[in-house]
């Protein structure tokens, strides 16, 4: 018997739309299908019951069509000489019919469209809708119950859905995935509202640009930051920033946060962002880490693994200290913007307000006002320098009049008359 895939083809409802006994229109991507099955090797078995008159017409229209015919409603001569005889049903491989229903031994989620089951597809929506859910879980819910407080499909079932813009999206999984959806559960579904598979596309207004507001802002601070820039790595780092703040915002959004849980969630972040602990740091020996600061050195040394900027120190002696190295922030009154610190700032504010344990760093940095000039040239940027104020974290100001000028160890401590003094014969900086 030869091996070739035989495929009996109905015509009416088929291969044309059914206005039996006149011929309908072309129903063309079943057309291209055969034709493409037949130029593989198929051999095609026109399978109808239109007689005569109406059968002439069909055979007419499938050779304008370009499909060649190896039967017309009989076995093919192959299959009658293996079977013995011209039995009754026609034999084929597949039977293509509008009417048809297809009955197997064969699990209907294992058939395949050539690439992918029906179990791999429905797998792939339950993954999907997953990650939809669990990217938006404030605006989504789950039921083992539906509105009317019956059970989905009589039990083992549950139904999750999510809230979109444009109105609820629902589907049915079973019980073994309910733990994937990671929502709020309530007790029973909120009604239907008639939607369908064809509303599928509600989900896209979960991420519609159209309505964000804060979307439009970072276009258009995105679209400054290119027509600014000198070149495109300048504008790239200047966009994906503003790209990335858009998406923390937007997860804040998902998360139903505004009003004070939004300010709430934003001092956390920015916590967080600083590198600052969010409960007070105790001393606990298995939140330090022994650190080396050179060889010789009689100080024992330790970093805080919960925040990475606070050292403890252990003198011979016993005697312990901390510091905080990024609690201090020094401004240079001539250049404002431009925050930086230094070891001579963050050792004065440790000895003015030592670090006790518990300790929880304040929001606000203390700030030191400085002021720095060169008298001599060969002494590179600066050679003088004013501690002006102390600006604490909870806004007070505290005079520090401390001044300072290059000595042949480091800076050396000069009275305020010396400091006026070198001031009055600075060299300004080109």
């Amino acid at each position: 018997m030869n091996n070739a895939k035989i495929i009996a083809v109905d015509f009416d409802g088929t291969l044309v739309e059914n206005k039996w006994p006149e011929i309908g229109a072309p129903i063309e991507k079943n057309i291209a299908k055969v034709k493409a099955e037949q130029e593989a090797g198929a051999k095609i078995i026109l399978w109808t019951n239109r007689v005569g008159e109406p059968l002439e017409k069909a055979l007419s229209f499938c050779k304008e069509q370009g499909i060649h015919l190896d039967a017309v409603n009989e076995n093919l001569p192959e299959i009658t000489k293996a079977f013995g005889t011209d039995c009754r049903k026609i034999f084929a491989n597949e039977y293509w019919d509008d009417r048809a229903v297809l009955m197997s031994e064969k699990d209907i989620g294992e058939f395949s469209d050539g690439f992918h089951t029906f179990n791999s597809l429905y797998h792939q929506r339950l993954i999907l809708f997953t990650a939809l859910v669990n990217t938006f879980p404030t605006l989504a819910w789950k039921s083992h119950k539906h509105s009317d407080g019956e059970t989905p499909f009589g039990g083992g079932w549950f139904i999750v859905g999510i809230d979109t813009p444009k109105g609820p999206y629902t589907y049915h999984y079973e019980d073994k995935d309910w733990d994937l959806f990671h929502c709020k559960e309530v007790a029973t579904a909120p009604e239907w509202d008639g939607h369908t598979d064809k509303d599928v596309e509600r989900v896209l207004s979960l991420t519609d640009d159209e309505s964000d507001w804060a979307a439009r802002e970072v276009a258009i601070a995105s679209q400054k930051e290119r027509e600014s820039a000198e070149d495109k790595d300048d504008w790239d780092y200047g966009v994906a920033c503003y790209e990335s703040a858009l998406r923390a915002y937007r997860s804040l959004e998902r998360d139903g946060h505004s009003g004070m849980s939004i300010q709430i969630t934003k001092s956390i972040l920015n916590r967080l962002i600083d590198g600052k602990c969010l409960t007070p740091i105790e001393d606990d020996p298995d939140i330090w880490t022994k650190v080396e600061f050179g060889e010789n050195d009689p100080i024992q040394h330790f970093q805080c693994k919960r925040m990475s900027s606070l050292f403890k120190d252990v003198a011979e002696d016993g005697t312990v200290t901390y510091s905080d190295v990024n609690r201090v922030q020094l401004i240079n009154k001539e250049s404002p913007d431009i925050p930086f610190r230094n070891g001579f700032g963050t050792r004065l504010i440790d000895k003015m307000y030592p670090i006790t344990l518990p300790y929880f760093p304040a929001d606000k940095k203390f700030k030191i006002i400085v002021e720095e000039f060169l008298t001599d040239e060969k002494n590179g940027d600066f050679d003088t320098v004013g501690y002006l104020q102390l600006i604490l974290p909870n806004g007070e100001v505290v005079d520090l009049n401390g001044y300072f000028k290059d000595g042949p160890d480091g800076m050396v401590r000069i009275e305020h008359a010396e400091y006026e003094e070198r001031k009055a014969n600075r060299i300004d900086k080109k």
